[in-house]
C-alpha cells in the first residue's frame, strides 16, 4: 500500500506529527511513504540528513489553487493507494480532486462542531457508496495534538500499535553555530521569543512591554538572554527594543532556521508563547516556560519533563479550545494584550530562578 499525508502546515504542527508519522513507518514498514509539503518547508535538509526517516517529500505551493490540483493529479503516477488529511492541513479542494482520481482510499479529519456545506455534501455521497471510500475521523476535545494524529493511523489501522508521545526533531549539533557566529558559549544564555505569528498581531503574544520588564529583571542577575524570532516579528517588535539591558542579545530577524535550531539545543532555557519555537525547544528536550492564554492548552501543551507551562487567567482562557475560535477570531477583543494580562513578569521570573538555580 503507498501511503501519502497532506502536510502543508507549520513547524510547531509538523513537530507535533512526528510520533504519528514515525509510528506510521514502524507499522507499513514495507510500504512506500510520501510527505507533501509546501515549498520552503524550512525542515527540508533536517529531514533529508534524518537516516529514521523514511518518507518522500513532494513539495508543492499551498498557496497556489492550480498547484494543489496538479499536486493531486500527479499522485496517480505514484499509485497512492490511501490518502491521509489531518485537520490543521484539510482542503476542501484537494479532497475533491482525490475523489475525481479515484485515489482509492482517504482518511479526512473534521471538526463535528464546524460541518461546512461541502463537507456535507461529500458525507452523503460517501455514505451511498458512490464515491471512492473516505474514513472521516472526528476531532475530539481534551485530546491531544499527538492523539488527534494517531487517530488518522487507527482508522486505517484497526489493530493495537502503541502511542509514544516523544516528538522528535533531527539536528547535527554544531556548538560552533553559535559561537563563531554569535559569540555565544554553550550553556551560558537564556532565549525569549518576544512575538510570535511572525510578527502578526496575536492573542497568544505576552505585552512586549512585560518582556522587557521581565530582560531588565534577569539582567539584574547577571543572567545572559538571547532574543529570537523571524523578519516579521523584527518589524513588530521594533518600537519596543530599543533600550536593551547590556547583557541581551537581540537576534530577531538575524538568523537561519539551522543557526536557530542549534541557538536553541546549548541554551539553559527557553522562554517563549505556543510556537513553533516552543515545540523545537520542547522535541529538544531544551528547558522551557511556555507562556498560554487563549490558545487550546490540551491540544499543543508541550510534554517533556523539561517543560513548565504558565496559563494567563482571563475570561479568554482556552477561548480556542478544541477549535471554537481562531487567532482571527480573537484579535479585535485582543486591545493591550488582554488576553496574556494574566501572567505577570513576576510569575515568569520565579520559575526562572527555579530552573537556573
Amino acid at each position: 500500500m503507498n501511503i501519502a499525508i497532506y502536510c502543508p502546515t507549520g513547524i510547531g504542527n509538523y513537530i507535533l506529527k512526528t510520533p504519528f508519522l514515525y509510528t506510521l513507518q514502524k507499522t507499513y514498514p514495507h510500504n512506500n511513504l510520501f510527505l507533501l509539503v509546501e515549498d520552503g518547508f524550512l525542515l527540508k535538509n533536517n529531514l533529508e540528513n534524518d537516516e529514521f526517516f523514511n518518507f518522500k517529500l513532494i513539495f508543492f505551493n499551498q498557496k497556489s489553487k492550480l498547484s494543489k490540483i496538479k499536486l493531486i493529479f500527479s499522485l496517480n503516477k505514484l499509485n497512492i493507494d490511501c490518502l491521509i488529511f489531518p485537520f490543521d492541513a484539510y482542503s476542501s479542494l484537494s479532497v475533491f480532486c482525490s475523489l475525481l482520481m479515484f485515489i482509492p482510499f482517504r482518511v479526512v479529519h473534521y471538526h463535528p462542531e464546524k460541518i461546512s456545506l461541502t463537507q456535507k455534501v461529500l458525507f452523503f455521497f460517501s455514505g451511498i457508496h458512490l464515491l471512492p471510500a473516505t474514513k472521516w475521523v472526528p476531532t475530539i476535545g481534551h485530546r491531544h495534538e499527538i492523539d488527534l494524529n494517531y487517530d488518522l493511523l487507527q482508522a486505517i489501522h484497526p489493530a493495537y500499535f502503541k502511542r509514544t508521545y516523544t516528538t522528535r526533531l533531527y539536528l547535527q549539533p554544531s556548538p560552533s553555530t553559535p559561537s563563531s557566529l554569535f559569540g555565544l558559549r554553550p550553556k551560558t544564555y537564556i532565549i525569549i521569543q518576544p512575538a510570535a505569528a511572525n510578527g502578526n498581531y496575536t492573542a497568544k503574544m505576552w505585552n512586549p512591554q512585560s518582556t522587557i520588564e521581565l530582560l531588565k529583571k534577569i539582567s539584574e542577575e547577571n543572567i545572559f538572554t538571547v532574543l529570537v524570532g523571524d523578519n516579521g516579528d523584527a518589524n513588530l517588535l521594533q518600537p519596543y527594543l530599543k533600550d536593551l539591558p547590556e547583557n541581551t542579545l537581540n537576534l530577531v530577524g538575524k538568523t537561519n532556521f539551522n543557526e536557530l535550531l542549534n541557538i536553541i539545543y546549548y541554551s539553559n532555557l527557553v522562554i517563549c508563547h505556543d510556537s513553533g519555537v516552543m515545540h523545537i525547544a520542547d522535541a529538544l528536550a531544551v528547558p522551557l516556560i511556555a507562556l498560554y492564554g487563549p490558545t487550546d492548552y490540551h491540544r499543543t501543551r508541550p510534554l517533556k519533563n523539561t517543560s513548565k507551562v504558565l496559563i494567563s487567567s482571563t475570561d479568554f482562557t482556552m477561548a480556542m479550545f478544541n477549535f471554537q475560535k481562531t487567532e482571527a477570531d480573537l484579535e479585535t477583543h485582543n486591545k493591550n494584550f488582554k488576553m496574556m494580562g494574566g501572567i505577570s513578569v513576576e510569575d515568569v521570573f520565579c520559575i526562572v530562578k527555579d530552573i537556573l538555580t
